[in-house]
Parts: structure tokens; C-alpha cells; sequence
């Protein structure tokens, strides 16, 4: 991922630059109208997604009210990651943009990476105002019974 780099440790600055830069980066590459077929594209795509990942349509992981959680697939990142998405979205795919953007920053970053940055670098990856992004991400939780989560 030649844009997108670790951040480095108690910067909160640059790594709001960093999630700013790297969603945007994304935005260039995949557009504002991302759907289902470019968030899988993205998936593969090495240059945004540092490691191997899948979504799963499962609910037997997460918790109640809860959208999507990331799972490793083994011991080391280069194991790769399943996205569990709740199946309610399986019906909704141009919500899947907003789901996976959000644990794709998780997958890159690892334990330095905060829900802040993962809703700006989702913003800027859709080309959307972060409080659009936040807004939508709550009304999906909300969907599932999740308002407390926001």
C-alpha cells in the first residue's frame, strides 16, 4: 500500500491525515458510485487493503445490534480477515459500502487504528461528508436494534 502507512504512535493529527489520505486515495481509484462489485474489487486490491479479506453475510459472530465485526482468519495478518456483516444487509448491498469501509481501516491499521479514523477514512473513501457517513452508519445500527452503539 504505497499511500497508506502505519500510524505512527500518539499522533492523533497524522493519523487523521493518514485515514484523510488513504480514503481519498481510495475515492480517486474506485469513485463516489462504489457498490457491491467495487468494494469486492477493493478487497483484493493490495495498493488500499493490506491483507487478505472476505465478507461473510453471518450473524452467529456479532453482537446484538451489531452491523459487522472483523475477525482474523489465524494468528498473523497475512492470514487474512472475514468482514461478518449482518445477513439483514445481504438484501441492502449499497449498504455494504459503508459497513466494509469501515473494518477495511481496522484491517489496515491493526490495534492503532480508532473509530474516528475509521469514519473519516469511510467518508473519504465514498466522497461523503463525515457527519453523512457517521449518520448512516447509525441509522444502519439503528435497523438492527443497535441505537446505543452510536
Amino acid at each position: 500500500m504505497s499511500e497508506t502507512v502505519s500510524p505512527a504512535y500518539g499522533q492523533p493529527e497524522q493519523n487523521r491525515s493518514v485515514a484523510e489520505a488513504a480514503g481519498e486515495a481510495v475515492f480517486r481509484d474506485y469513485g463516489s458510485q462504489m457498490g457491491w462489485g467495487q468494494v469486492k474489487a477493493l478487497m483484493q486490491d493490495r495498493r488500499h487493503v493490506r491483507f487478505p479479506c472476505e465478507i461473510k453475510f453471518d450473524v452467529s459472530l456479532l453482537l446484538p445490534g451489531e452491523c459487522t465485526h472483523t475477525f482474523p482468519n489465524g494468528s498473523s495478518p497475512e492470514h487474512g480477515y472475514v468482514i461478518y456483516i449482518h445477513p439483514q444487509f445481504a438484501t441492502q448491498l449499497s449498504s455494504v459500502p459503508f459497513l466494509a469501509l469501515h473494518q477495511i481501516w481496522f484491517i489496515n491499521q491493526g490495534r492503532d487504528a480508532s473509530l474516528d479514523e475509521a469514519e473519516l477514512f469511510g467518508s473519504r473513501a465514498l466522497g461523503i461528508p463525515l457527519e453523512v457517513y457517521y449518520a448512516t452508519l447509525c441509522d444502519l445500527a439503528g435497523s438492527l436494534g443497535g441505537d446505543e452503539l452510536c
